[in-house]
């Protein structure tokens, strides 16, 4: 009874599929392994250059003087904005609600439960790597919204953004039908990324690398998410299309004559066929061995009664010769 349940339960809020062609599916895993592949590249390529202190990480004290030297009151305000935004408080909160109304409104729990175990591993995953990396913040002097002495390789914050704005994004515009919609929806979470990358930058908590290594992390979640939810929800979809409602009715056709064009014709379409070349053989077939066998029984009736007469004469005519003697 337990397992009944939670098979009906699974069925009804968890299993989730949708018919495409076998040419997307396959589009489908390829892009995967393309966003795992390149983020893992980018990502191993920034960690190289922030270990040894060499090519990719030079960028990162010409961007942050670049930077430090064109801050506003009024651009503080809006960068602490996003800040707040996609933090460590708001953002937790933002993925449980978006989650569990998704859930509830749409009664079906596989997509926000993508979202939710996306983001999830996006969490474990940088807490791993801080601590194995160790890097250093900017220094304090620059932070502008309090003191964060923890480590900044990579960036929680923009590693929060990246992996809720770009699993939102497929989860959501995946199922639609235009793809300009889909690309324009995927343009607009690159740019909210962008903003929570600069602002992390902006308000000194986090160097340039520090803000690449999250979104190339990211992509590799993004391209594992991608291959999970293709590999349990698509179904390829026949070319042929959906079977006739006559398909029975031929199959019986082809065995009764599967040579006999006009017998599958008057079976299709309700009507009755003149007997084919097979029908008559058979029929003649039939008929004969009728006949012989009404030829056969009738030729030994006649010879049994035959045989009975013969009987006969020869018992009469032996009562005659003992009534002679």
């Amino acid at each position: 009874m337990p397992g009944s349940t939670l098979r009906s339960f699974h069925e009804r809020f968890i299993v989730e599929t949708r018919p495409v062609n076998a040419t997307v599916k396959r589009n489908l895993f390829i892009i995967s392994a393309v966003l795992v592949g390149a983020g893992l590249v980018f990502f191993f390529v920034i960690l190289s250059s922030v270990l040894q202190k060499d090519d990719v990480s030079s960028i990162d004290a010409p961007i942050e003087s670049w930077i430090d030297a064109r801050r506003t009151d009024w651009l503080t305000v809006v960068m602490i904005g996003i800040a707040v935004v996609f933090g460590p408080i708001a953002l937790p909160i933002i993925i449980l609600v978006v989650t569990v109304s998704w859930g509830i409104f749409a009664r079906h729990i596989w997509r926000p439960l993508l979202l939710a175990l996306g983001t999830l591993t996006g969490v474990i995953v940088v807490q791993i790597i801080t601590r194995l990396v160790g890097r250093q913040r900017p220094p304090v002097s620059l932070m502008l919204f309090g003191t964060d002495t923890t480590f900044s390789f990579p960036s929680g914050h923009v590693l929060g953004a990246c992996d809720f704005l770009l699993l939102l994004t497929y989860l959501v515009f995946s199922r639609k039908k235009n793809p300009r919609v889909t690309v324009a929806a995927f343009v607009v979470a690159a740019l909210l990324i962008f903003a929570a990358a600069v602002c992390r930058v902006y308000l000194g908590y986090h160097w340039a690398t520090d803000a690449l290594a999250s979104m190339s992390l990211s992509l590799v979640i993004l391209g594992l998410i991608v291959a999970l939810d293709t590999y349990r929800t698509v179904r390829v979809r026949s070319e042929a299309g959906t079977q006739r409602p006559h398909a029975a009715v031929d199959t019986v056709g082809d065995q009764a004559g599967a040579h006999d064009p006009e017998q599958r014709h008057a079976q299709r379409h309700g009507g009755q066929a003149s007997e084919g070349p097979v029908e008559a053989r058979r029929s003649a077939r039939v008929d004969g061995e009728r006949s012989d066998g009404e030829e056969h029984a009738h030729k030994y009736q006649h010879d049994s009664l035959g045989h009975v007469a013969e009987n006969t004469d020869e018992h009469d005519g032996g009562a005659g010769r003992a009534r002679g003697h």
